[in-house]
């Protein structure tokens, strides 16, 4: 079903409506006080962050066109930021309240999204140049 969805659909807008989609069910997370309003938020993060991973990377290959070595030496060198990230928002949760940690994995769609349209005005502006 993806695939048929990702042929009609721009992969940056995708990427900015899954991000704000991300980013909302978090913060429906955070502030969600019975348990089954948890699961369900649980569901929306996870159904709206499942597309974010596959099409930043998918957008990391098109701006590299035929450099696919350099994207993947990219992604190595933030490896380590990737597997410490989870132990500081855990450390902070721990810290303070669980809340604070699921706040804090609201940053990474909201950095994606920041990215993304970024990105689409960088791309706006260099078309209108040439």
């Amino acid at each position: 079903i993806f695939e048929r969805v990702a042929d009609r659909v721009d992969a940056g807008r995708a990427i900015v409506a899954s991000s704000c989609a991300s980013a909302a069910a978090l913060a429906w997370l955070t502030f969600a006080r019975a348990p089954s309003t948890a699961v369900v938020a649980l569901f929306a993060v996870g159904a709206s962050a499942a597309l974010l991973h596959p099409l930043a990377k998918a957008r990391s290959y098109a701006a590299l066109p035929g450099r696919p070595a350099l994207v993947n030496a990219l992604a190595s060198a933030l490896l380590p930021l990737d597997m410490l990230a989870p132990l500081a928002i855990g450390w902070a949760s721990d810290r303070t309240a669980p809340a604070v940690g699921v706040a804090l994995l609201g940053v990474a769609p909201l950095g994606i999204l920041l990215v993304a349209l970024t990105h689409r005005r960088v791309g706006a502006a260099r078309a209108t140049l040439e």
